[in-house]
C-alpha cells in the first residue's frame, strides 16, 4: 500500500488541491429555503458561516427571525430563479402540496 511504501507523500505533492473532488464550495452561492420555520432557520444558521446569500419563501407571515441569518423574503418565482441550492423545509399540507411542479423547476 502507498502509506507503508512511502508513496503517500509523493502522491500528495502531485495533488494541487487536497480537497478536489469533494464537491463545490458554498461560498458565494445563494441558498433558497422553502419554509423558514424552526427547521429552516436552524439549517440557515448552520450555513451562515459559509457566507452564502439566503432567500426564502413562506406562505405564512414574515419570519421575524429571518434577520438572524440575513434572509430576504421573496416570491415563489424569485425563489426558483435566485437559488443555486434549494432546501425544502416546509411541511406537506394542502397549501404546500404540488408547490414545486414542472413550472417551478
Amino acid at each position: 500500500n502507498s502509506v507503508t511504501n512511502g508513496d503517500w507523500e509523493k502522491q500528495n505533492m502531485r495533488v494541487k488541491n487536497l480537497f478536489g473532488g469533494l464537491g463545490e464550495s458554498l461560498v458565494g452561492k445563494t441558498v433558497g429555503f422553502l419554509g423558514l420555520g424552526r427547521i429552516g432557520l436552524a439549517t440557515a444558521k448552520r450555513l451562515f458561516p459559509f457566507k452564502i446569500g439566503t432567500v426564502y419563501y413562506c406562505n405564512r407571515q414574515e419570519s421575524p427571525l429571518a434577520k438572524e441569518v440575513s434572509a430576504e423574503r421573496v416570491s415563489l418565482e424569485q425563489l426558483a430563479n435566485l437559488s443555486d441550492i434549494l432546501i425544502v423545509c416546509a411541511s406537506l399540507n394542502e397549501s404546500t402540496k404540488h408547490i414545486i411542479d414542472a413550472k417551478f423547476l
